[in-house]
């Protein structure tokens, strides 16, 4: 009876152990761990076959929010995510790199603004990002974007 519940109580301490290495990953310039934690396994739900997530940037109002928009970047395409009902429920919206037309960030004093504009003229925007995090994800997203202007030749 005790080396079963030994074994799970292992077994539970390498999941654990596991979702801390995961996360870790995401945790590159001060987003918080929590949003992280909460938001990683839904946007694992949504990932296509060989589809990677590359960078997660979290929002950081001014002001406490319980649930801040994400977006995450991946090896196909950019996801916005935003939480609504208090978290209870979500909001995606994506793009595929090759119907990316532009990114754009604005640097404000609470923060910076990142949006992204379809080929099809669609806009999605996401404000009070931490600027670094902000700067992150438009580096990226020009990398993709000359690629995709290559593509779409």
């Amino acid at each position: 009876m005790r080396i079963g519940l030994l074994k799970r109580l292992g077994n539970r301490l390498i999941m654990m152990e596991n979702e801390i290495e995961e996360i870790k990953k995401y945790l590159n310039e001060d987003q918080d761990p929590k949003v992280i934690k909460k938001m990683l396994p839904k946007i694992k739900n949504l990932l296509t076959s060989n589809e990677i997530i590359e960078y997660i940037a979290v929002q950081k109002k001014p002001v406490v929010t319980l649930s801040p928009d994400c977006v995450a970047l991946t090896n196909k395409r950019v996801i916005f995510i935003s939480p609504k009902s208090f978290g209870l429920t979500m909001d995606f919206k994506d793009f595929q790199w090759k119907n990316v037309k532009d990114c754009h960030v604005s640097e404000g004093l609470m923060g910076s603004t990142f949006s992204t504009l379809s080929v099809l003229n669609n806009k999605v925007v996401v404000s009070y990002l931490p600027k670094n995090q902000a700067r992150i994800l438009y580096r990226f997203t020009q990398e993709r974007e000359e690629e995709m202007s290559e593509y779409r030749r």
